[in-house]
């Protein structure tokens, strides 16, 4: 299996998410949902596995808002909302008005404790699969 070109051997993988799903999160989240982030959940709605010398954890469709409100994400960086996590302390984010990926301590979730990560999913796939983005720099 592969998404954006990119193979996901190892990886655990749900099915994915039907459409009405994903317009549901978008109806929760207040947002309307990246085309690649669509693309992924519709394939696999979450899943983990290794990606690069990363592991990733991609949140299905019904995680995402628990697991942001659990981790008060929506309260803490509200210009933000989870997606995935580093399959550790990191969550990574999408930032709500231009869609950028950011990467935060889950313990220290603060506006100035971001880093920006990429411009999309496909580019953070990209990157992280080619040793691009390590660990170090989540």
């Amino acid at each position: 299996m592969e998404i954006f070109g990119i193979s996901l051997f190892g990886w655990r993988l749900n099915s994915g998410a039907i459409p009405e799903s994903i317009i549901e999160l978008e109806y929760q989240l207040k947002v309307k949902l990246p085309t690649d982030f669509q693309e992924l959940i519709s394939r696999f709605d979450g899943g983990e596995g290794p990606l690069g010398s990363m592991n990733i954890r991609i949140l299905g469709t019904t995680e995402v808002v628990s697991f942001n409100s659990d981790y008060s994400v929506f309260r803490r960086i509200p210009s933000y909302f989870a997606f995935a996590t580093d399959g550790g302390d990191y969550c990574i984010t999408y930032h709500r008005d231009n869609m950028m990926i950011h990467s935060f301590p889950l313990g220290a979730l603060a506006e100035d404790e971001g880093k920006q990560l990429a411009g999309s999913l496909r580019e953070l796939f990209q990157r992280v699969s080619i040793g691009q983005i390590t660990d170090s720099d989540i």
